[in-house]
């Protein structure tokens, strides 16, 4: 996936230049809402340097 983030602190913005791409990222943050399982297994998985 070629989208990159740009995290504020109240924000956090995704974009890319491939509209695929940004669909896919929306799809699955829209099953993350739906599936809080799944959210919390992404973050278990994620590094803690690039959460903020």
């Amino acid at each position: 996936m070629t989208v990159r983030f740009n995290p504020e602190s109240s924000i956090s913005t995704a974009y890319s230049s491939d509209r695929p791409d940004l669909l896919e990222l929306a799809q699955r943050l829209q099953q993350a809402m739906i599936a809080p399982v799944m959210l919390g297994g992404a973050l278990r998985r994620a590094d803690p340097a690039e959460l903020d």
